[in-house]
């Protein structure tokens, strides 16, 4: 039977696997184009932003679970810092490596009972792993829809 941990440890790769196609699937012209404001569709990023931000809310939590660096990687995320293919795919598997580093610090399920010093407060393992997987799913999920909007083909599947 597997296990809570491992259950979060297979979202993440998941999460992982599919910014990866996404980014592999978007042409050059698009990473990084964002589409006029439409009233129904209020899009503040490109499709490559999107994913950056969502790999950045899974540093940053794994930063914050494994070393207390509760910093929001946006300084070395910016487009221009990551604006091909190559150091976007460079980003990802950094975060990856966190990520594998993390799950190995958390030693078992009762592991994620336990409370660190979130940024503000004391709060479980477990609630900032969801609270990340949701936000970083979240933005995820706004970069398969623009990628959509804007190349009018289905996003890659897994």
């Amino acid at each position: 039977m597997a296990t809570l941990l491992e259950h979060f440890e297979g979202r993440f790769v998941y999460l992982h696997n599919r910014s990866h196609s996404l980014i592999q699937s978007c042409p050059v012209q698009l990473l990084f184009e964002r589409p006029k404001q439409l009233s129904y569709f209020p899009s503040h990023f490109s499709c490559a932003e999107y994913i950056i931000r969502s790999a950045a809310n899974v540093e940053m939590a794994f930063g914050g679970i494994t070393r207390r660096l509760w910093d929001d990687p946006f300084e070395w995320t910016l487009a221009e810092a990551l604006g091909s293919h190559e150091t976007i795919f460079r980003y990802l598997s950094e975060v990856e490596d966190m990520t594998s580093q993390g799950f190995k610090f958390i030693a078992d399920d009762t592991a994620l009972l336990r409370d660190i010093p979130a940024p503000v407060e004391l709060r479980p393992i477990v609630d900032v792993l969801f609270e990340s997987l949701c936000t970083a799913e979240h933005l995820q999920g706004r970069a398969f829809a623009l990628f959509q909007l804007l190349s009018d083909e289905p996003p890659p599947r897994l």
